[in-house]
Parts: structure tokens; C-alpha cells; sequence
């Protein structure tokens, strides 16, 4: 008696289209990796239905529409990726994980996420950027560079007041 009712209720809703809303969010719009390392592609989603049932999430790369279909069995990401666990779904997550990232993973990513009584929504997309690890290693140089001349300039300029506050108190 619980299935029939069950199926009643589905039929209802697909027919009726009483529940028609369905956001899709990614975030960070941008990310960046070193090659080789692993990411996670973060895309979350919400339905007006307490109870979506039927549904799915896939990944694309390069175009919403007509991308390539991001999964294991693909050449390209041949055994490094790993797509959203029913109960991660079920929790309304639809996160992408790809490991050993190369420099051809470089692009964007849509999340979408479809069920039988929504229809499919696709989010606003994630670029991804693969940086080599020469480019890692020099980012940290120039980061470590600049942040040794802003700390210096800081120290500098406290310096210098602090003399002056301690000189002028000594000549009064």
C-alpha cells in the first residue's frame, strides 16, 4: 500500500509539474592547481521538493551543452576522477574530485544536476587552471620576495616613529 501511494504522489508531481524549481551552485567560480595535486570541484544544489527521488549529477568540461562528459571510463580522466556518493547526493551535494590533475584538465567545468520531476539545471561553471610546478615554485619565490619587502618597509616605518616618539620624549 506504501509503494502505491508512493507512485501516486510521483505520478502526480511529474504530471502536475508542482515542483519545478532547481538551483544548481558552484563555488569558487575560479580554482587553481599545481599539476599533479588533487581538487575537488565544489557544486551544491536545491529543489523545492522535500522529497526529490529520481535524480543524478554529471560533470562537462569545456561547455554546458555539448562538453565533454567528464567521468572514469573517459580517456582523459581514465581513472582519476571521482564523481558524488548517493549519500553526498542525497545531502545535495554534487562535488568532483580529479586526481593527479594535468595541464590539459585546464577549462571549465559545469556541475549539472537533473531529476525525473525537475528537468536538468546546469551551474554557472568553475574554471580550472593547471599551473606546472616551475610556476608553482616561482610563485612562492615572488610571494616570499614581496612579503620580505612589505614586512621590511613595515618595520622600517614603525622603526623610524618609534625613535622619533623615544628621541623627542628624551629631549623634553
Amino acid at each position: 500500500m506504501h509503494y502505491l501511494a508512493l507512485l501516486i504522489y510521483e505520478i502526480f508531481f511529474f504530471f502536475t509539474g508542482y515542483f519545478q524549481n532547481i538551483s544548481v551552485h558552484q563555488f569558487p567560480p575560479k580554482q587553481r592547481a599545481v599539476e599533479g595535486s588533487h581538487i575537488i570541484l565544489n557544486c551544491s544544489f536545491q529543489t523545492d521538493d522535500p522529497m526529490p527521488s529520481v535524480g543524478h549529477s554529471s560533470w562537462r568540461h569545456g561547455s554546458p551543452d555539448n562538453g565533454r562528459r567528464v567521468s572514469n571510463i573517459s580517456a582523459m580522466w581514465l581513472g582519476r576522477v571521482s564523481e558524488v556518493e548517493l549519500e553526498q547526493f542525497q545531502s545535495q551535494i554534487a562535488s568532483l574530485q580529479i586526481r593527479a590533475v594535468k595541464k590539459s584538465d585546464s577549462g571549465i567545468y559545469y556541475c549539472e544536476v537533473e531529476f525525473m520531476q525537475h528537468g536538468r539545471q546546469t551551474g554557472a561553471g568553475t574554471k580550472l587552471e593547471i599551473i606546472d610546478q616551475k610556476q608553482s615554485i616561482y610563485l612562492s619565490i615572488y610571494l616570499s620576495i614581496y612579503l620580505s619587502i612589505y614586512l621590511s618597509i613595515y618595520l622600517s616605518i614603525y622603526l623610524s616613529i618609534y625613535l622619533s616618539i623615544y628621541h623627542h620624549k628624551n629631549e623634553s
